[in-house]
């Protein structure tokens, strides 16, 4: 038995995923300038470049299988 690993998920972000979570971000960056917020669309934008960066960092793949006495990576 084959276990393909991302990013210690069992899954892949799909593309919906990604965008939901672009409606989310420019909603609340929208909300935040309608109350004349600058610095908590600063602190997002902080936030967002942070997560960029570590999904690229961290992006791994890894296949596991599991035999009958051993995890083998």
């Amino acid at each position: 038995m084959q276990i393909t690993v991302y990013d210690a998920e069992k899954h892949e972000k799909g593309v919906w995923w990604y965008i939901l979570f672009a409606i989310i971000f420019v909603a609340v960056v929208a909300i935040s300038l309608l109350y004349r917020n600058v610095v908590g669309v600063i602190v997002l934008f902080f936030l967002l470049g942070g997560y960029f960066y570590f999904s690229v960092r961290n992006n791994q793949v890894v296949a596991m299988r599991i035999a009958d006495n051993a995890l083998a990576v």
